[in-house]
């Protein structure tokens, strides 16, 4: 964490100090006032809900030692803070000024900064690779899905002098985000997960978003190594053909020097060749590197994430025993494959993001699942829109209509406007689907749609919100056992 001079923090980045309270800043740095703790540094963000800086004094009352601003310091503001002994700063713009913070603090770190990218999986094989490096080395990985430019450089200003590795997510909406994180990040190491249709409202095509995920290679340090499956993700991952990926790679390093690391099915001649993989009762069992290896998570897909990771940890000098070790400690993500129960139902909750490519991973796994005990009712499956697809949205959804056709459900509800493309075309393809125009109305029947003893998948974008519609079975649910 960082502890600077407030003149220093203030030079960084590129602010004026107000008030200075104290010589030495606040180590930690919150924005939000519900998590602050007392002795922290309030960062005030202003995003399209909220202003953060009209927290600033709310801050200094639940113990903030600094406030980071950007509308000014009034004399009001600063009366508080001279009440208050704390430091005040006023910054240009509060995110391009953490950012450019978390970027001069990420020069003074001597641990392993590894970034986690691409289109699908990155939050599971971040918190993967977290829990088999922490069998060997003390560090930490961004909580939740921090992977824009405010969650990647307070990941990066929380870490400590003795930490050996972060593990950062690197998302993207837009061309050029990439880049900008990268920018800050500098990693030793970056993770390619994989290629797929996401964002194409701003991303446009396959190929762009293949540019775009490409583009933190190009921030590796020149002694560092870039991760990827190989065939299209090999041992089940849903990514993109290899002509995509590595084309993109190629254009970004431009000749470059990069120790290149894959991961890939038996034959490929990957680093790693995943073979014999086999479902057990809590997640799969596979093959590498002529050892056993099992990874407690739902979804084939998963497979290849855990590949990924035990790359990087085998580059770090993690023991084969420690990688096993740390697999079996694996937790999914809330709503990422999480199977749980709802009162008297199973959920297979999927629903923080989706798009074209995680859409049919959910459905191939959810269908391929033997029941879970106690589920004597209908497998159903629920689906919300798939959002940010531009002018393919249409197409998109169309397909996936389509595939329900051949779907292994007995019953599929469909919800949000986009949806009725995906409704019409698995009306015309023969399957049996129920369409909600909005999630108004799916929640105003969410009593109606389920029965006790259901099997019920919930996949859709987090705009959707789909896990609402289980509010009348007993929110918040347990995880369910095996």
């Amino acid at each position: 964490m960082i502890s600077w001079p407030a003149q220093k923090i203030a030079r960084m980045t590129g602010g004026t100090l107000a008030h200075e309270a104290a010589p030495i800043w606040p180590c930690r740095i919150a924005t939000d006032t519900r998590h602050l703790l007392a002795g922290d540094c309030f960062w005030a963000i202003r995003g399209k809900n909220f202003d953060g800086n009209a927290f600033a004094a709310a801050a200094m009352n639940a113990g903030a030692a600094a406030v980071v601003v950007d509308t000014g310091a009034d004399d009001a503001l600063l009366h508080h803070a001279r009440t208050k002994h704390a430091t005040v700063l006023v910054v240009p713009d509060s995110i391009t000024s953490l950012n450019g913070l978390a970027a001069a603090y990420r020069q003074t770190l001597s641990c392993t900064v590894i970034a986690v990218g691409g289109s699908n999986g990155k939050t599971t094989t971040k918190r993967i690779l977290d829990a088999v490096l922490s069998e060997r080395f003390s560090g930490h990985a961004s909580p939740r899905s921090f992977n824009n430019n405010i969650g990647v450089p307070l990941t990066l200003l929380a870490t400590e002098a003795h930490h050996r590795y972060v593990v950062l997510e690197i998302g993207t909406n837009a061309p050029g985000e990439i880049a900008a994180l990268g920018m800050v990040a500098r990693p030793d190491i970056a993770i390619i997960t994989s290629i797929g249709l996401e964002h194409l409202e701003k991303l446009g095509s396959l190929g762009e978003v293949a540019t775009e995920e490409a583009a933190i290679a190009g921030f590796v340090h020149n002694n560092g190594a870039l991760v990827y499956p190989r065939d299209g993700g090999g041992a089940g991952a849903v990514s993109a053909p290899d002509d995509h990926l590595i084309a993109a790679i190629t254009r970004v390093l431009a000749g470059r020097a990069l120790e290149q690391i894959t991961a890939g099915p038996a034959g490929t001649g990957a680093a790693l060749e995943i073979d014999e993989i086999v479902a057990n009762e809590t997640g799969f069992g596979f093959r590498a590197w002529g050892e056993s290896f099992a990874i407690p998570l739902v979804g084939r897909h998963n497979v290849t994430n855990a590949a990924l990771a035990m790359l990087v940890a085998r580059y770090l000098g993690v023991t084969n025993h420690e990688i096993r070790r740390g697999l079996r400690r694996v937790q999914p993500a809330a709503m990422r494959m999480q199977m749980q129960r709802v009162g008297a139902l199973t959920v297979l909750n999927d629903a923080y993001n989706a798009n074209p490519s995680s859409m049919d991973a959910a459905l191939d796994t959810f269908c391929g699942l033997a029941l879970p005990a106690g589920c004597t009712g209908r497998r159903v499956v629920v689906l919300g829109d798939m959002l940010e697809l531009g002018r393919q949205s249409e197409k998109l959804h169309a397909i996936l209509g389509r595939s329900l056709a051949s779907a292994a459900a007995e019953v599929f509800i469909l919800c949000g406007p986009q949806m009725k493309h995906a409704a019409n075309a698995a009306a015309v393809a023969g399957a049996p689907v129920t369409h909600f125009a909005s999630m108004a109305e799916a929640r105003a029947a969410a009593a109606t749609l389920f029965r006790d003893g259901d099997f019920i998948l919930l996949k859709g974008s987090r705009g959707m919100a789909l896990e609402t519609l289980l509010a009348p079975f007993s929110l918040p649910c347990a995880a369910a056992t095996s």
